[in-house]
């Protein structure tokens, strides 16, 4: 753990857990190991505490800030070790097409595909037609039902799924505005932002939305079909035909509300 980073609720900073030496390894690798195979994470430990981050200057509207979960360390320290577990496992059912929170695989990446595939439309003298897709608050509107489906039908061990299912359900927080913190607020949806494991866990509740559309006709290259290319919640979707590129909408918008993922009309 690195240096600096806000401590949680219980206001326990990583400065103090490596100051206990030996013996704070000690305890809290038995601490860890027994939440984790007892799958119990306790109440303290779940709760955290929301903070408001404005995503532009001077926001004045809820929607123009971003939240992020503050949570204890000792927690934090087990979801590390969870997350190096499954990670791979996840990654391995990720769609070549998601661009997002990956090793050798980013923005430019991204760009550069959607470049390279509008630019040979061109040469050839093809149609290409592009829709781009913003979700309204995509990591706080994941159904925790879904996402252990999701979970589910991975090789995911299932002592992490349970652990995983435990941290979500009957999950409490309390927002800190200034120096103030609010009452006690349960948690019914999303996956928390700034936890190790969200963008994994998003990453595939989003790909199980995607695979409705594996088949369905977008641009032909060498092959291939590709009908889309994801950065996280970011989006576009790709065909040789407008009709084509309607009914890709269309799928992907019956399935995301599905998912309880909305289209944000105004950045789409």
């Amino acid at each position: 753990m690195k240096y600096g980073k806000a401590a949680g609720i219980d206001n326990i900073s990583c400065e103090m857990l490596k100051a206990l030496g030996d013996f704070g390894i000690d305890t809290l690798t038995e601490l860890c190991n027994k939440m984790y195979h007892t799958a119990y994470i306790p109440e303290d430990l779940k709760t955290s505490v929301f903070i408001l981050l404005p995503k532009k200057p001077r926001a004045t509207d809820c929607s123009e800030y971003r939240t992020i979960s503050l949570m204890c360390h000792v927690l934090k320290l087990l979801l590390t070790v969870i997350h190096k577990r499954i990670a791979q496992k996840i990654d391995s059912e990720i769609s070549e097409m998601q661009a997002s929170f990956r090793k050798a695989s980013g923005t430019r990446e991204a760009i550069f595909s959607l470049k390279i595939l509008a630019e040979k439309h061109i040469e050839m003298q093809k149609d290409i037609y592009a829709c781009f897709i913003d979700y309204s608050k995509a990591f706080d509107s994941v159904k925790h039902e879904k996402l252990i489906q999701a979970m589910r039908k991975t090789d995911i061990d299932p002592n992490d799924i349970a652990l995983i299912s435990h941290l979500y359900w009957k999950q409490k927080t309390k927002v800190r505005v200034g120096k103030d913190l609010s009452d006690e607020v349960d948690i019914k949806k999303g996956v928390r932002q700034g936890f190790v494991l969200s963008p994994s866990l998003f990453n595939l509740y989003t790909e199980y939305i995607f695979r409705k559309i594996d088949d369905v006709p977008g641009l032909k290259v060498n092959g291939e079909n590709i009908n889309n290319i994801m950065y996280a919640d970011d989006t576009v979707l790709l065909a040789e035909s407008e009709n084509g590129l309607q009914n890709l909408v269309t799928i992907i918008e019956e399935q995301s509300e599905q998912y309880g993922l909305m289209t944000n009309t105004k950045k789409t």
